[in-house]
């Protein structure tokens, strides 16, 4: 019967801690997004990844958040939304040259080209 007791203990102990996890993940995403989402718009993050950053960073924060000391979440949000969204500024970028690649042209040569365009238009008048 000690081994029943044991495991009871365990299942116990897992599951206060998930609760504790739940727990403050949530009061953290309550407090805080806010705060990160307006820091990811700071921190160049365009508006329209903006809540899918933040939510990458609250995944996180609910991954470590057995790391984390009580009262210094919003430091590690701070520091996870500047790692976060300097990633996805690398990769928006990495994507923006791919578009421009499979399109044959750089946003350069688009540029000349709508350029020349107008010039031409003006020419005509």
């Amino acid at each position: 019967m000690t081994s029943t007791a044991t495991t009871t203990s365990s299942l116990s102990a897992m599951h206060s801690a998930k609760s504790e996890t739940y727990t403050r993940t949530r009061a953290a995403v309550e407090a805080h997004y806010v705060f990160v989402w307006r820091t990811l718009r700071r921190s160049g993050v365009p508006d329209h990844e903006a809540d899918d950053v933040a939510q990458e960073v609250f995944l996180l924060f609910g991954k470590r958040v057995r790391t984390i000391e009580p009262g210094l979440e919003r430091r590690f949000l701070f520091r996870a939304a500047q790692q976060l969204a300097l990633r996805a500024r690398r990769s928006s970028r990495r994507r923006r040259a791919l578009l421009e690649r499979a399109a044959g042209w750089s946003t350069e040569e688009q540029d000349a080209a709508d350029e020349a365009l107008r010039v031409d238009a003006v020419f005509s008048l």
